[in-house]
């Protein structure tokens, strides 16, 4: 990607940010529901408000580690299709390979995560948090098109040779980790 079309997409990305996008849907203007998630050998490309679709994003998203599924935030995943989504209009059509995504206390505790993480259970029973990269996408310019849709925390996490970015659907905040 060079110097201009990065311009562009943070042009882009700033008009975004001032319509409130991935906010609401307004009439006439849905948000993204296409998604393609990769983990392992194993992959979907697909339609997070279908019921099935929606099951695979939180099969592929599940805590490997026990071997265990949850619900994942519908506004977490909305907000991974938005980003896709904007990636392809500039003909970058790749998936988001999946670090983490829902993770049990004792997963979250091995991880060394926040003891209140996204990542875990709320008491209504999602998980709101995902730790993503994109092949040939450096994390530091993922995390900054995850900022621009101030739909909740990132987590830059770039001096590590398998660099990824976290992304969730709480409260809007930065770091680097």
């Amino acid at each position: 990607m060079n110097r201009r079309v990065f311009l562009q997409c943070v042009a882009a990305g700033a008009a975004a940010c001032a319509l409130d996008w991935p906010g609401p849907a307004v009439a006439g203007n849905p948000p993204p529901r296409a998604l393609w998630l990769l983990r392992g050998k194993e992959w979907g490309l697909l339609d997070i408000e279908a019921e099935r679709d929606y099951r695979t994003a939180c099969w592929l998203l599940r805590d490997t580690l026990k071997g265990q599924t949850a619900q994942a935030s519908l506004r977490l995943l909305q907000t991974a299709a938005w980003m896709q989504a904007f990636l392809a209009l500039y003909q970058v059509h790749r998936p988001f390979v999946v670090h983490s995504g829902f993770r049990t206390r004792f997963t979250n505790e091995l991880a060394g995560g926040a003891k209140a993480s996204l990542h875990m259970l709320d008491p209504q029973g999602f998980f709101h948090a995902m730790d993503i990269h994109m092949d040939g996408i450096s994390p530091e310019y993922l995390g900054r098109l995850a900022a621009l849709a101030r739909q909740g925390g990132v987590g830059f996490y770039t001096d590590r040779k398998n660099g990824f970015v976290h992304i969730d659907d709480g409260r809007v905040r930065y770091w680097r980790g």
